[in-house]
């Protein structure tokens, strides 16, 4: 690889706060600066695994350490913040042989031949902190000194790329919701956390979704609100989309929280964007839902699906048991299974509440003998 002129890696560094795409080329040479093996830069907070981006040669390594736990006990981020220093520091210099060989992080390193280090941390608006690292082949020993004067000069550029690429994720945030709001939906983005970073006007007329401690969103009702607190951090740990039902009672109607994972984990590494939250009314309707709309929407299975249809339908659960070929005992526990996953408790308010799930196909009900006779 032909090293680009400082001014031409400056410029790259830049870019890359626009097109994250162009992170690990940035990584290659500053890398190849610092007699390294590859670079990692890591958006890492206290409660989900680390967003990154990495050259090739260290990306599975970067991908086996988020994807396990061992990231929860990675204390480097913190040493380099409470080191105070504006440039680039050898772990050598944070962590005393003893602790280096106890260090989780090292070992997780060598696994893959790596075991020296050569980084700085960046705090972020969103609370995060940026890492950018310079990883050594552990055979080839830790960095030389002379190497930090190499690149601190580029810690500045790097920190500034930081902050405008977080500032550009927070302008997306924003005109998300904005456009949210425009289709008659309220909604927020929110950091791995569970903080909101943007949200909309609509929300705020929404009487489900209350404000909580540490800028969070919280539902009054206990249970759901533990619900809503597993989906958020489902979606932003492990890409994982939810949808959970809230009941209607006297005060409010039937509607649904979407929580949906804000997918690209290079492309938001700098902003905390991590999970969209949007709310759905639930209304009347003459319609009922596709079984593939329900599976997805209240995870339930094809047998509960095709329950909850029927019953929509207008079908009693007797005949809905004689149609799919089982005993009502088997269709009554099915019932008990929809009524957990969709937040409802009466058939009633289950049909009230999947008539407006959509997208929406006519359901003819089938004729019965009799009225076939008359």
């Amino acid at each position: 690889m032909v090293v680009i002129m400082s001014d031409d890696l400056v410029e790259k560094i830049y870019e890359s706060a626009f097109i994250p795409e162009l992170w690990p080329d940035v990584l290659d040479t500053l890398s190849e600066m610092s007699a390294s093996s590859g670079g990692a830069l890591l958006a890492s907070g206290e409660r989900h695994p680390p967003r990154w981006a990495a050259s090739q040669t260290v990306a599975p390594a970067l991908r086996a350490f988020a994807s396990s736990d061992a990231w929860k006990y990675n204390k480097r981020p913190q040493r380099w913040l409470a080191a105070n220093h504006a440039g680039f520091i050898r772990d050598v210099d944070l962590f005393t042989a003893d602790e280096l060989r106890g260090d989780r992080m090292r070992a997780e390193l060598q696994t893959h031949g790596l075991g020296w280090q050569l980084g700085t941390v960046i705090p972020m608006p969103s609370g995060e902190v940026v890492v950018f690292s310079l990883e050594r082949r552990f055979d080839d020993g830790p960095h030389d000194q002379s190497l930090k004067e190499i690149i601190d000069p580029f810690r500045p550029h790097l920190a500034r790329a930081g902050l405008l690429a977080a500032r550009l994720g927070l302008e997306r945030a924003r005109t998300a919701v904005t456009t949210l709001e425009a289709i008659g939906l309220p909604a927020a983005v929110l950091s791995a956390s569970g903080r909101v970073i943007a949200s909309n006007g609509l929300l705020d007329g929404v009487q489900i979704l209350l404000p909580a401690s540490h800028g969070e969103l919280a539902v009054a009702e206990p249970a759901v609100n533990e619900l809503l607190k597993e989906a958020i951090s489902a979606a932003a740990g492990f890409a994982v989309s939810r949808s959970i039902p809230i009941g209607m009672d006297e005060t409010r109607s039937a509607s649904v929280i979407h929580i949906l994972p804000i997918s690209g984990a290079v492309h938001d590494i700098f902003s905390g964007a991590a999970v969209i939250v949007v709310v759905t009314a639930v209304s009347a309707s003459n319609m009922v839902p596709s079984p593939d709309v329900l599976m997805g929407l209240f995870d339930l299975t094809p047998s509960e699906a095709r329950l909850a249809i029927a019953l929509t339908a207008g079908r009693s659960v007797k005949d809905a048991s004689e149609d799919s070929g089982v005993t009502v005992k088997t269709s009554q526990t099915y019932l008990e299974r929809i009524f957990a996953k969709t937040g409802t408790h009466q058939q009633s308010q289950l049909v009230a509440l999947l008539k407006s799930a959509g997208p929406f196909r006519e359901v003819v009900r089938p004729a019965s003998t009799d009225e076939e006779g008359q």
